[in-house]
């Protein structure tokens, strides 16, 4: 069985290891890279234990999903047109005082999503309380610059090259390699992928 077969039946085994309604999670999150549209979309109900903002986040927590959703990452059939605009929403995002009402407790992330702020910035969200009852709030937004590197290289923008010496026969079967040849070939002689 080739490595690509491999990885293939490995992110099946995966999923279809889960339960039913995290596979739903999982196959929606792969399509919209949105936790919280896609625990709802999986069916969770925002009257649960906990609500749907925090839903999505606890189950990309899970070990079992993580693995379902980085696994489903390496396949083929992942949207490029949905990654590149999960990237350029970061790019192009809110502004972190976007997220004041809900760092003050005066609104949930649900509240802020329907009056059109971007929560799919969210990196992670902290919810502390204190001995007196006191909560704290903190939200760390997706690096806007990395998204914006990460958009340049879906879009070729960004060229990984291979640093090499040698005779030109050499680097003429170089040129014929497909970019991932290159990198498994990089990988293997020590060599670095840069930009």
């Amino acid at each position: 069985m080739s490595k690509d077969a491999e990885k293939s039946a490995a992110a099946k085994s995966a999923l279809q290891s889960l339960p039913a309604q995290h596979r739903k999670f999982v196959q929606a999150y792969l399509k919209t890279f949105n936790a919280t549209q896609s625990a709802r979309e999986a069916g969770y109900s925002a009257k649960s234990r906990h609500n749907l903002e925090t839903q999505g986040y606890d189950l990309l927590r899970n070990s079992e999903v993580r693995a379902a959703v980085e696994e489903g990452l390496t396949e083929e059939n992942v949207d490029k047109a949905a990654v590149v605009r999960f990237f350029a929403g970061i790019m192009y995002g809110s502004d972190i005082a976007d997220f004041a009402p809900f760092i003050e407790g005066n609104k949930t992330i649900e509240q802020l999503r329907k009056a059109g702020v971007n929560t799919r910035l969210i990196k992670s969200i902290s919810i502390r309380h204190t001995k007196d009852g006191v909560e704290s709030r903190s939200i760390e937004l997706h690096d806007a610059q990395s998204a914006g590197r990460e958009v340049g290289k879906l879009l070729g923008f960004i060229v990984q090259q291979l640093r090499h010496s040698g005779d030109r026969e050499w680097l003429d079967a170089l040129r014929g390699m497909s970019d991932e040849a290159l990198q498994r070939l990089a990988k293997a002689s020590g060599q670095e992928a840069g930009g």
